[in-house]
Formats: C-alpha cells, structure tokens, sequence
C-alpha cells in the first residue's frame, strides 16, 4: 500500500514532503506491529494470505473456464449455422463436431466442479482460521476436494484421449470430401 500510494514529490515543496513523512511513520508503525505478532497470529496472517491468494487463483480459473464456455456456444451457434453444397461430407464433420464438442464439455464441465470444491475447501480453511469450525471439518473438506481433483484429472486424459481419435476422424473427413 505505501509503494502504490507513493506520490511523484516536486523539488522543494515542503507540504508533499511532510505528508511523505507522516505516511513513513504509518508504515514504521505498521510494520513495528506486524513485528510483535505471536507465533499464531503470524501463522494466521500467513494462511490468510495464502488463501486469498488462493482465491484469486480460484477466481482467475472461473473466469477462463467462462470464456472457454462462451467460445464453445459461439462456436455451437456458428455451426449450426454453416450451410455447403456438399451436405453428405459436412453431416459428417458436423456430427464429429459435436463428439469433440461434447468431450471438452463434459470436461469443462467437471473443471468447474473443481473450482466449486476447491472454494468451499478455502471457505472451510478461512473459517477454521476464525474458529468457527474445527480440524477434523477442514480435512473432510481437503479430502472431498483431493477426489474432485483426481477425478477431474482422470476426466481430463479420458477426454483428451477421446478427442484425439476425434481429430483424426475429423480430419480423414476434411481431406477425403475436399471440403475447404
């Protein structure tokens, strides 16, 4: 906060140069306090940080798996769409479209599942640091979110492994009719 407050001080402006100071006495009183927490209040106020930080991650991770999502009908709505002469080759595209598709759907899918895990996970550490739940409630809610998250990943190879034999398909399809 004081870096990003640090205002662009004039030569001999004796005003801007108290205010500085007063707000270096702030800072020196700050971290003077930070420096007399308990071991347990620093313990505190590192898990705090983590899982804000943690949730801006969390937040970050929801807004990609949004515009993936938004892409996706984009893309569902243009295909629907697209009209050619050669309708025969393009059914054929457009129905391994729509496996691919629904691979990386159901994939999307399970990611925002994870995402849903891992916040109510740090909503269960941050009331754990306030005391209104207990250990054994915060390591239920670890566990829970560990099997999302393995089942996410076994989710995410199957699609993946899925959408290859997709592509290929796809592709067979595209070279054999000529369609672009």
């Amino acid at each position: 906060q004081f870096v990003r407050e640090q205002p662009e001080m004039q030569h001999g402006n004796f005003t801007e140069a108290v205010a500085f100071l007063a707000r270096v006495q702030r800072l020196h009183g700050s971290l003077g306090a930070a420096g007399r927490l308990s071991a347990t209040g620093k313990a505190s106020a590192v898990v705090a940080q983590g899982v804000q930080h943690m949730q801006r991650l969390l937040k970050t991770e929801a807004h990609t798996l949004g515009i993936y999502r938004d892409h996706s009908t984009h893309s569902k709505r243009a295909a629907q769409s697209w009209a050619s002469g050669r309708a025969q080759a393009m059914v054929a595209v457009d129905t391994v479209w729509w496996k691919l598709r629904s691979e990386f759907d159901d994939y999307i899918d399970a990611a925002e599942e994870q995402i849903q895990a891992y916040r109510e996970a740090f909503e269960m550490l941050a009331a754990y640091r306030h005391c209104s739940t207990g250990f054994s409630q915060v390591q239920e809610a670890y566990r829970r979110t560990e099997a999302v998250r393995s089942a996410t990943h076994s989710k995410l190879k199957a699609a993946w492994r899925r959408a290859a034999a997709h592509l290929g398909e796809l592709a067979a399809i595209i070279a054999d009719a000529d369609v672009f």
